[in-house]
């Protein structure tokens, strides 16, 4: 894995000032945004903990689960969140404090806190024998592990006054608190308290609002208008907080992993740079200035709490910052950047070119209306005179005067127009001027730069418009003719025939003599050629490689000789032979799509970057930045509608044998690209691949199962174990295993019996004996068949169930692949698919709650024989779920699935249900459907569980649309683009309409019947 250091010792050149950020809003789908989010916490698992001023929010990157006064916490006002050591989460609230227990929290220490103030935000701690320790307006209070035993010291145990202000836990077990605006501490082993004296540094006259310290033994103390910290080995606080603003009434500061203490405050997020306190505010893309939290997750981004306005988060931080025209470019598409000899920062832009004036702290703009040729700059080089020379897009060049900057139009002899397609510098600048049919150098000769014709074989012809010069002098070219390689003496010519792919090339880059690498224009990720005793050797990279798209427009070679690809899908760093670290706007990346010719190289490890949205700059971070594996944590389990997660043996009724489980990924790089590993061992072996974060099974056999579900980020890791869930469900009474015993054992007596008997008779009735053997023989086979069969049939509807479903669907698969794979043109391409249904019954709790489950029950019968009815007799119907069926159609026409889905809406719908005792009740359905194969032409591309997936999908837009509808999801086209259908899969089909998927609406009986008449 990526690995990423400081690299040389030589100063930085300067870099601009006030650079700009990405910051992500988080949770608004949740209800986030507009919160008051006044406590961070991210817990042992993964989780991130949001204490509000409306309540306490657990957050895994996608859902976010409440907790309020019905979840058990005295309050719903948060003030201020905790960990313990085994993970108990504690939680400190206006009305009183309450720790974790099971799926919900108990309220702990009632009626010896005293009130609770909200402007002092740190009140809660808890020591490695999970014991709080609380600041209350009594004294100190301390609350023993299982919320017992608790103790209060008072002014008779030597605080200064009756309220304790702030409390804190060191590392080597001292609690450390404040008093009166004095700073003490508590040894727990003693129970005695020692006071600092007021010599000792802490302002007078000043609230302490936070202790805190830190892994090197510095103890930080935060006041109303103050920041001192207390060195290892010292007695006195010395005053850290000089350009610091005053604490606002939440904010509460919080250590980063290097050790670094980040306050927040009504004037923005403060952090320590460069010996200094550095801000960043709305100014630098903050949604407000008032930070209220702020957190350091496991993934190195921050967490930034804000008053009314929810919370974001920014990744990044110590590696990317980024320009635009807000900060002073011309122009948001950056095409290159260069440093001249002063070591000015050239940017060039789609309208121009600006240069950084270190001195004067900002941006030199110069365009075309200042006299550069064409209205943008392509790419920009130093010559051997140490000016500045830039081509447009036209390929027109312009030189600039070192001193003033002045552009200057230089034309290019023995070219009628003037204009040319690419400019490169070499090792000794020496300027590489080239296009399809010519190819110059420009080199500094009796002080005037002379452009110089390259003579180059006519097999080289057409492969010369775009050139990379090594370190050690060795040029190569590329073109539509391939790839060329000149060491000064002699030409050679690479190929189709040598191993490319293609003869046209777009760019390219040379780390030495011997190997380049260099991209198609058919966009099919990045080719390396190494040459090896002469002969070339070629590889390929792609998506399958670790790229995130093979849609390349970007490489380049940073300070340690690696490579980065960047295209429109972020940037990737091609590290050995390791997997691909991949850097996009989850990472802190100012925009995903990068642009041609854009990298620049910096001494000391840092680059820089164009995007189409501006200049991003990255910054080796100075620590190992390592893609962790991610933690995936199962959140819910229920049987029979029980929840069971924290339950130890869980073993359950025949009758509770539905299984839903949900789980998650923490991880918040991109949620939206994690994926999931999910298998019901005790069903299924092999695992199956989601993106989905629930699993239903109703109606499991009895039997010992274990639930696995391992997680992918969106780096690619998967994770190191997977969550575990077991249970047991027991069989029914005529499937347990003393029936059966007893049973074999009546069954033995009783042949036994009648053979006794019978062999007491004549041969005759012998030869009965043996019929009546034969025939209880029959019987028992048959009563095994029809238990067999029971297995397979769902017992309320009589329908076919999942596990039926596991078993005939690989063949109805295997036929229906063989069927396009013995296709002729002859023969019909009509009536050979499967079309997936799923129907989820409107409103259906609703019937369970009002009418009671034996109306419920009536009603799924009911359904299912509707739904039959609607259907013909080769289709499949299997209850899928609670109140969802599966319908498979075969040998069936994607065309008219509209038909099918419009019968099963008015079947479901048209007519009230009899819920018995003469009450009746109008139900409707929501159906999602789409069919297989996905691509008639490459029916194998896309699985069969992919497409029930996009109809489980179809099926929620139908029920966001407000129900009673069905929705169809067909491919635009017979045939596959690049990267389908992974690069859209994961997102919302309101997106993917008319982009790579088109959708089918039908309305239900009872939508046709309100709509208006026309």
């Amino acid at each position: 894995m990526l690995s990423v250091a400081g690299h040389g010792s030589a100063a930085p050149d300067p870099v601009p000032d006030d650079p700009c950020h990405v910051f992500q809003q988080m949770g608004e789908d949740a209800g986030l945004a507009t919160r008051t989010v006044v406590a961070l916490l991210q817990d042992i698992q993964g989780f991130i903990w949001i204490g509000t001023l409306d309540g306490l929010f657990r957050f895994d990157g996608v859902h976010v689960t409440r907790f309020d006064e019905d979840a058990g916490l005295p309050s719903s006002y948060i003030l201020q969140i905790e960990e313990g050591p085994d993970g108990t989460i504690w939680v400190l609230t206006h009305a009183g404090a309450a720790r974790s227990e099971g799926q919900g929290f108990v309220a702990v220490g009632a009626g010896e806190m005293g009130d609770q103030d909200a402007r002092q935000p740190q009140r809660i701690a808890v020591d490695a024998s999970r014991n709080a320790y609380v600041a209350s307006s009594r004294g100190l209070l301390r609350i023993g592990s299982d919320g017992g035993g608790t103790r209060t010291w008072t002014q008779a145990d030597g605080l200064p006054e009756k309220g304790v202000e702030a409390v804190h836990v060191a590392v080597d077990g001292w609690v450390w608190f404040s008093s009166g605006g004095r700073v003490g501490a508590l040894d727990p082993s003693s129970g005695n308290i020692e006071m600092l004296p007021a010599s000792a540094g802490v302002p007078e006259h000043n609230t302490v609002q936070a202790i805190m310290s830190d892994g090197q033994g510095r103890l930080w103390v935060r006041t109303d208008d103050h920041l001192v910290r207390r060195e290892p080995g010292t007695s006195v606080f010395v005053h850290d907080d000089e350009g610091l603003p005053p604490a606002s009434i939440y904010g509460m500061p919080a250590l980063a992993r290097d050790g670094g203490i980040l306050v927040p405050t009504d004037c923005g997020l403060f952090f320590k740079s460069d010996g200094g306190w550095k801000s960043v505010t709305q100014d630098d893309g903050l949604p407000s200035n008032a930070v209220f939290s702020v957190l350091e997750d496991h993934e190195g981004a921050l967490w930034l709490g804000f008053g009314g306005v929810g919370l974001v988060r920014w990744p990044g931080r110590r590696q990317w910052s980024a320009w635009t025209t807000d900060q002073g470019l011309p122009d948001n598409t950056v095409w290159q950047s260069a440093r001249d000899p002063e070591g000015r920062l050239w940017v060039g832009t789609s309208n121009g070119v600006a240069v950084w004036d270190h001195e004067r702290r900002s941006w030199r703009v110069l365009t075309e209306e200042d006299g550069i040729a064409g209205p943008g700059v392509w790419q920009m080089a130093v010559g051997q005179d140490g000016r500045m020379w830039t081509i447009s897009r036209m390929g027109e060049l312009t030189r600039y005067d070192s001193r003033t900057l002045e552009p200057e139009k230089v034309p290019v002899p023995g070219v009628d127009d003037g204009r040319m397609a690419r400019l490169t510098a070499g090792p000794d600048r020496t300027l590489w001027v080239s296009s399809y049919e010519h190819l110059f150098t420009v080199r500094l000769h009796e002080g005037q730069m002379i452009f110089e014709p390259v003579e180059f074989p006519p097999e080289v012809s057409g492969c010369t418009k775009i050139v990379s010069v090594a370190p050690d002098g060795v040029v190569w070219t590329g073109g539509v003719a391939g790839l060329a390689r000149f060491d000064g003496v002699a030409w050679k010519h690479f190929s189709k025939k040598d191993g490319l792919r293609l003869n046209q090339l777009d760019f390219m880059v040379a780390p030495s003599g011997s190997e380049v690498w260099f991209v198609y224009p058919d966009l099919v990720g990045v080719a390396h050629l190494r040459l090896v005793d002469g002969q070339p050797q070629i590889k390929h990279f792609g998506t399958a490689q670790g790229l995130p798209s093979n849609t390349v427009y970007s490489l380049g070679l940073d300070a340690m000789g690696r490579l980065w690809a960047g295209g429109n899908a972020g940037l990737a760093v091609m590290d050995g032979d390791g997997p691909m670290r991949v850097f996009n706007r989850n990472d802190g990346l100012i925009w995903d799509d990068l642009s041609s010719h854009s990298f620049l190289a910096e001494p000391d490890g840092s680059f820089f970057v164009g995007t189409s949205q501006g200049l991003a700059h990255f910054t080796p971070s100075g620590e190992a930045v390592s893609e962790k594996a991610p933690n995936v944590v199962i959140t819910s389990a229920t049987l029979g509608g029980q929840e069971r997660i924290g339950d130890e043996d869980v073993d359950v009724g025949y009758d509770e044998r539905t299984f839903v489980v949900k789980y998650s990924g923490l991880t918040f790089r991109d949620p939206t690209a994690v994926r999931f590993r999910y298998r019901l061992v005790g069903l299924e072996e092999e695992y199956q691949e989601t993106a989905l974060r629930e699993q239903r099974y109703p109606t499991l056999p009895a039997g010992s199962y274990r639930f696995d579900v391992l997680c992918r980020s969106a780096s690619g890791i998967w994770s190191d174990r997977p969550a575990v869930f077991e249970f047991v469900v027991r069989p029914a009474w005529w499937g347990a295993w003393w029936t059966r015993v007893c049973a074999v054992l009546l069954l033995c007596i009783a042949v036994t019996g009648v053979v006794w008997l019978r062999t007491r008779k004549l041969e005759a009735d012998r030869r009965r004996l043996e019929a009546a053997v034969d025939e209880r023989s029959t019987e028992l086979a048959r009563a095994n068949k029809e238990l067999e069969e029971m297995s397979y049939t769902d017992a309320l509807t009589g329908t076919r169930n999942r596990r039926y479903f596991m078993t005939v669907i690989p063949d109805e698969i295997a036929r229906v692949m063989r069927m396009y794979d013995d296709r002729t043109e002859d023969e019909s391409d009509r009536n050979r698919d499967l079309v997936f249904y799923i129907v989820d019954i409107d409103w259906f709790k609703k019937v369970n709650d009002e009418y009671g489950h034996k109306a419920g029950d009536r009603v799924l019968s009911e359904v299912a024989r509707r739904i039959n009815s609607a259907l013909r007799q080769s289709d499949l119907l299997v209850r899928w779920g609670g109140e969802e069926f599966l319908i498979v159609c075969r040998d069936s026409e994607p065309s008219e699935g509209s038909g099918v889905a419009r019968r099963i809406l008015d079947a479901v719908g048209s007519e009230p249900f009899d819920l018995g005792g003469g009450g009746k009740l109008v139900r409707s359905c929501s159906v999602g459907w789409a069919a297989f194969p996905w691509f008639s032409t490459a029916p194998d591309v896309v699985s069969f569980e992919t497409v029930i997936e996009l109809a489980d999908k179809a099926l929620y837009m139908a029920k966001e649309s407000g129900r009673d509808r069905a929705v169809g999801v067909l491919p635009l086209a017979r045939e596959p683009r690049a990267g389908e259908p992974a690069s859209w899969l994961a997102r919302p089909l309101g997106e993917l309409e008319n982009r790579h998927v088109r959708l089918v609406r039908d309305l239900g009986p009872t939508v046709r019947a309100s709509a208006p008449r026309t």
